[in-house]
């Protein structure tokens, strides 16, 4: 009976091993990592692609600046047409800087890619400072021909970010955008075509009728008169 009591001893001892070796201070076990759900991502724009959010954000700002405007200096249709501005450039800066939030991405100031796009942003502050000047129809035709040409360079711009975006949803953003920028540009030009055809109409209307123009004056007699002559 005593060895299987010892044997049964000895097992008991081998068994407490690992527990007194765990519970030892100066052998901790491993903590276990702690998982919290899955850890968003960071996409990584290039630098083509930043400088495209970048420029398109400035875009929206001045857009929005300028629908303002014509919503409070222009005539019926020009504030109409500034409100649409207002509104689809407030959600598109909305969505675009959503997706910057979700790249982690600071967007930072746009910077013209060359001398001729510095003068263009010099011509575009000056255009605004002038405008906020005028009121009525002389305000209308300044803005819409600014806003014609604006967003038809804008155009140009957003099919070169379209052609080097990779990242899907830089490239979703800029396609979905493009159409908006072309349907400000063709109401534009519809606005201004309106108002150059009134312009011409008044003009017609206030000239007169063909064969009613006034004859030139004719030359006035001559009323020198002669000195009498004498008979011999």
């Amino acid at each position: 009976m005593i060895p299987q009591a010892l044997a049964r001893t000895a097992l008991c001892a081998m068994l407490a091993i690992p527990f007194a070796a765990s519970a030892d201070p100066t052998n901790p076990a491993p903590a276990k990592p702690v998982v919290t759900g899955k850890q968003p991502t960071k996409t990584v724009l290039t630098d083509d692609e930043i400088k495209a959010v970048a420029h398109f954000h400035h875009v929206n700002q001045m857009e929005i600046s300028m629908g303002k405007l014509a919503a409070a200096n222009g005539t019926t249709k020009v504030k109409a047409y500034g409100k649409m501005l207002l509104r689809d450039h407030t959600k598109g800066d909305r969505d675009l800087m959503a997706l910057a939030k979700r790249d982690h991405l600071d967007v930072p100031a746009d910077q013209p890619r060359d001398d001729e796009e510095a003068r263009i942003e010099k011509d575009a502050m000056d255009t605004m400072d002038r405008l906020k000047t005028l009121k009525g129809v002389a305000f209308d035709s300044e803005f819409l021909a600014a806003m014609r040409a604006g967003h038809e360079r804008e155009l140009v711009r957003m099919d070169q970010s379209i052609a080097i975006a990779k990242d899907t949803k830089v490239l979703a953003l800029f396609k979905k955008t493009k159409p908006v920028l072309q349907r400000h540009a063709d109401k534009a030009k519809a606005l201004l075509d309106q108002a150059t055809t009134t312009t011409g109409e008044k003009t017609k209307a206030t000239a007169p009728p063909t064969g009613t123009e006034p004859k030139p004056a004719e030359p006035m007699p001559n009323m020198t008169t002669e000195p009498n002559k004498t008979n011999p």
